[in-house]
């Protein structure tokens, strides 16, 4: 197994349970195959006329084209982060009270935001949040 991989096995079987194929003189297991590299999506959550830090935001980490998400909060720093993140194609969202809902691309929907992609490398996404604006 190669550094930043573990081992995957076809149909969630174990090394034990799988098929023993022989593919020239070295023996190797049928449809084995290396997990994906995992990455830290992180970043922080700020106040946009204020610029300080939005604590206990909640932030959503959405795998792209299903309904599948992530969701943490931030800390009193407006920090937050996921780890051991596969690869693939993400949206984040950022809500708090009295604030509009944000996209990391600054966008309003998760339709209108743009995807972005991990592989291994740390991946920053922060957002400045407009306060909400009450209609009276």
């Amino acid at each position: 197994v190669r550094s930043g991989f573990s081992p995957v096995w076809y149909q969630n079987a174990g090394p034990l349970d799988a098929t023993i194929v022989n593919v020239g003189a070295t023996p190797v297991v049928a449809d084995q195959a290396m997990s994906i590299l995992k990455t830290t999506v992180s970043g922080t959550v700020t106040d946009e006329v204020s610029t300080l830090p939005v604590e206990n935001a909640t932030v959503r980490l959405w795998t792209v084209n299903t309904e599948n998400y992530w969701e943490t909060t931030t800390d009193v720093n407006g920090q937050y982060s996921f780890l051991d993140v596969p690869a693939g194609a993400y949206q984040v969202e950022f809500m708090a009270t009295g604030y509009d809902t944000e996209w990391w691309d600054g966008k309003a929907t998760r339709f209108e935001s743009n995807a972005f992609f991990t592989g291994g490398s740390p991946i920053t996404r922060s957002a400045a949040l407009a306060p909400s604006v009450l209609v009276t």
